[in-house]
C-alpha cells in the first residue's frame, strides 16, 4: 500500500515562485514569496498555491485538483503557447462538488481556474491558479529560470525576455510531465487503499501537516533588459517583478 512519502515533486527547486504580495507574510525579516507546487492525492494531481499573504484564508492555500489527462493538457498548453507569444490566455476550469450549509451541490461547480497566459507587463509566459472565491489574491507565476541561470547568446549577452521564457517553459513542462507520469504509476493506490488511508487520517486527525508554504527563497528571477545579476543572494531584487494583485481587480488589472 502506498503511503505518504517523499518524491521528486517535493523538491522545492521544482516549485514556481512569484514575487511577494504587497501584504506578504513577514518571516525572518523578509516578505515571503508565493509558491506553486504539483502534488498527487488519491491518484489525482493538483496544483497547490501558498499565497503567503497575511490574513489570507485557508492558511493561504489555493488548490486546483484535476485528473491526469487534464494535467497533461496543462503541460501541452504551456508547450504550445511557448511558441505563440501573441496567443490569447487559456483558462482551464476545475470543478467539484461543494457543500454550502452542509448540503452537497446538485452538480460540480467551478472551484478554481488554471490560467496559462503571456504576461503583458513582464513578457513572460505564466501560470496561475485562481480561486472561485473572489476575496482570494490572484498570484501570477512566471515560468522562468531561477537567479542562478541565464540564457545567453554566443557573445554572452542575456537573450530577450520572450526567448528566455519560451525555452524555459518548454523544458519545465516536459520535465514536470515526465516526473508526474512516473509518480502516477509508482504511487498508484487501489480504491481499497485510498479508503483505508482516509479512515486512518480520520482516526489520526488533530495534527496539522501544512506543506508547500513558508519561505519561497530561490524564486525565479527575470532575465533580459536591464538586469542586475547581483551576488546570488535571493534576499534582494524581488521588487524587480510586479506585485501580485487582488482578486477583485482581476477584470481590469490582471495582465492577461
Amino acid at each position: 500500500m502506498s503511503t505518504a512519502q517523499s518524491n521528486a515533486l517535493m523538491d522545492n527547486k521544482l516549485r514556481l515562485v512569484a514575487p511577494p504580495h504587497e501584504k506578504a507574510v513577514i518571516k525572518y525579516d523578509r516578505p515571503q514569496q508565493p509558491t506553486l507546487s504539483l502534488r498527487f492525492k488519491d491518484n489525482q494531481p493538483r496544483f497547490i498555491v501558498y499565497t503567503n499573504v497575511d490574513g489570507d484564508k485557508d492558511n493561504g492555500r489555493i488548490e486546483a485538483a484535476m485528473d491526469c489527462y487534464t494535467l497533461a493538457l496543462v503541460f501541452e498548453t504551456v508547450i504550445e503557447m511557448a511558441d505563440r507569444p501573441d496567443a490569447e490566455p487559456v483558462f482551464i476550469e476545475c470543478k467539484n462538488f461543494i457543500y454550502p450549509g452542509g448540503k452537497r451541490s446538485d452538480a460540480p461547480v467551478v472551484v478554481a481556474k488554471i490560467v496559462v497566459a503571456w504576461d503583458r507587463n513582464t513578457g513572460y509566459l505564466s501560470l496561475s491558479v485562481v480561486s472561485y472565491d473572489k476575496s482570494r489574491p490572484v498570484i501570477i507565476f512566471p515560468i522562468v529560470p531561477t537567479e542562478y541561470h541565464n540564457v545567453c547568446d554566443r557573445s554572452g549577452n542575456v537573450v530577450d525576455t520572450k526567448t528566455t521564457s519560451r525555452l524555459f517553459a518548454k523544458g519545465w513542462a516536459k520535465w514536470m510531465s515526465a516526473i508526474a507520469a512516473q509518480i502516477s504509476v509508482k504511487e498508484h493506490m487501489s480504491a481499497d487503499e485510498i479508503k483505508a488511508r482516509k479512515e486512518a487520517n480520520q482516526q489520526n486527525r488533530g495534527g496539522g501537516n501544512r506543506s508547500g508554504g513558508g519561505n519561497g527563497g530561490g524564486w525565479n528571477k527575470p532575465q533580459g533588459g536591464q538586469q542586475n545579476r547581483g551576488n546570488g543572494n535571493s534576499n534582494g531584487g524581488y521588487n524587480q517583478r510586479p506585485a501580485a494583485v487582488a482578486a477583485d481587480d482581476v477584470d481590469d488589472d490582471i495582465p492577461w
